[in-house]
């Protein structure tokens, strides 16, 4: 019972982990990282004798350059490159390709530092690979750890909290490559957006900041104190008065907007 119940704890902060990890990722100094260090990899995504400008990626003969190989070896190369392009053995139009697969692995590499790849063998019980499949790492979870590091661990999909499948070592990958502080992390990774959460905290909160002084006006926090000179103090007129010289200059096109009163004094008292 105690082992149920602490699995259900363990999953369901690791749920809301991952949410908020996502939620993060949003801001707009990750996207532009994340995009533009997987636009520079995209590039050679695609099989280098496919590419207009040779860029990408080519697969040669261990101990042999490209033009040393037999003929038989340069075919088996090109279905090796075929393979992984395709990311399986034939070209399925709802599977991704390479590009689109190492697109998605880059995400789940820099937001969640964990990358789940299910691997399809050509029957239950082979060991040859017929094609493999991108996996959303927002979804997946250590289901079981084993009683020793030598065995395999066993991994569930959880989708909108609910069990959708489990996975064995063999047909799921679950790689990381910042696991820092094992004991806290119970086996999952340390990613570049969780490391960078207070700095990316400060940003959102600047940005709010300055996008609720356009909307809302910049004048600063405090008290308005005005003095009509009759010595009956402020009277309802001229405090209507100057709520409708006020209005005006709240927003960006009121900017640095001066409101013009008439009154005997005025003070501001800054309350900040």
């Amino acid at each position: 019972t105690n082992n149920a119940q602490r699995n259900t704890i363990n999953r369901e902060y690791f749920i809301r982990k991952k949410d908020r990890l996502r939620e993060y990722s949003t801001d707009l100094l990750v996207q532009a990282i994340i995009r533009t260090r997987t636009n520079q990899i995209l590039q050679y995504a695609v099989p280098a004798r496919s590419s207009d400008d040779g860029n990408g990626f080519r697969i040669v003969r261990k101990g042999k350059k490209p033009g040393d190989m037999t003929k038989h070896e340069q075919n088996v190369a090109e279905k090796l490159e075929d393979f992984i392009f395709y990311t399986g053995k034939k070209q399925m139009d709802w599977r991704d390709d390479f590009p689109t697969f190492l697109a998605r692995i880059l995400y789940d590499f820099y937001v969640y530092d964990q990358i789940n790849i299910e691997r399809v063998y050509e029957s239950p019980h082979s060991n040859k690979l017929n094609h493999f499949n991108y996996v959303d790492a927002s979804t997946i979870l250590i289901d079981k750890f084993p009683k020793t590091i030598d065995k395999p661990k066993t991994y569930v999909q959880m989708i909108n909290r609910k069990e959708a499948a489990h996975f064995t070592s063999k047909e799921l990958t679950f790689i990381t490559y910042w696991s820092q502080n094992m004991n806290k992390n119970c086996g999952y990774g340390f990613s570049p957006v969780e490391a960078a959460i207070p700095q990316i905290t400060y940003h959102i909160n600047v940005e709010q900041f300055n996008a609720r002084f356009f909307s809302q006006g910049g004048m600063t926090r405090g008290l308005l104190l005005i003095d009509p000179g009759d010595g009956t103090g402020t009277s309802r007129v001229s405090l209507d008065a100057l709520r409708r010289n006020l209005m005006p200059t709240q927003g960006i096109n009121g900017s640095w907007k001066i409101p013009i009163i008439q009154a005997h004094d005025a003070k501001y008292v800054n309350m900040t």
